[in-house]
């Protein structure tokens, strides 16, 4: 049986133009990065999210509950 590796990330926003995008990931601080989603499977082609991660669902789960404060 293979064995699959499972990671988190904590998006904390999702838009059509990079800069807004960047603009929040600086606002939250290290550890904070901007992808495009073309870049992700399962996401929707043609948007920047900025996110923390990869990361535990415990520590993902974290990042968002601080993240919301």
């Amino acid at each position: 049986m293979p064995s699959f590796l499972c990671v988190w990330l904590t998006i904390l926003m999702l838009a059509g133009a990079t800069i807004a995008v960047q603009t929040r990931a600086d606002k939250l601080g290290a550890g904070y990065i901007v992808l495009n989603t073309s870049d992700c499977p399962n996401f929707r082609d043609g948007y920047w999210i900025a996110a923390n991660g990869p990361a535990s669902k415990k520590d993902a789960r974290f990042h968002a509950s601080k993240a919301r404060k």
